[in-house]
This record gives C-alpha cells, sequence and structure tokens, in this order.
C-alpha cells in the first residue's frame, strides 16, 4: 500500500569528533527520492557532537522500500571531517541500518 504521508525516524551516531556543518540525507525508494535536512535534533541538542547519538524525525512522501542513501555535508573548511559511525531509518515498522 502506498502512503502519501510518513514519519521518518533517522538515528545517527558520530565519532571521535564534533561536526559543525551541514547535514542532508538524500532517500531514494521504489517511488521516488526525498531530501531531509538533519539540523533539529529530537531533544533539541546541537547535532553531530563527538560521539553522540542524535535522532531526527521528518513526515514526508513515502519512497516506499529504500534501495540507496546518501548523506551529504556542505562544509567546506579544509580539515574539517566528520566520522558517521553509524545511521538508522526508521519508517513505520521497516528499519535500515
Amino acid at each position: 500500500m502506498f502512503v502519501l504521508d510518513i514519519l521518518y525516524e533517522i538515528k545517527t551516531t558520530t565519532g571521535e569528533k564534533t561536526f559543525e556543518g551541514d547535514v542532508t540525507v538524500k532517500i531514494r525508494g521504489e517511488f521516488g527520492i526525498i531530501n531531509i535536512p538533519l539540523s533539529k535534533t529530537v531533544s533539541g541538542e546541537k547535532p553531530f557532537r563527538s560521539k553522540a547519538i542524535d535522532v531526527f524525525t521528518s513526515r514526508t512522501n513515502d519512497v516506499g522500500k529504500i534501495k540507496r542513501l546518501t548523506v551529504e555535508t556542505t562544509e567546506t573548511r579544509p580539515n574539517h571531517d566528520w566520522y558517521l559511525k553509524r545511521i538508522q531509518i526508521i519508517k513505520g515498522t521497516e528499519i535500515y541500518q
């Protein structure tokens, strides 16, 4: 069944170094592509702190079964890397890791 509007929960785990840039997740599925900016955590904490687990939510179009995930950053300063240790997408009863 195709749902037009569904809640995505995205959990990120940052490694040893805090990241200061903007992050967007591009989710590609059987019904299309969506972009979800990861700017505001559910807790209200600043995202991507060292060794932190952050949770983001977004209600948007359902892409169906997720086929590909792309994480994009806009940080342009030299030597400002981000270690994304883990990412998990929860969509209804489906969990993608």
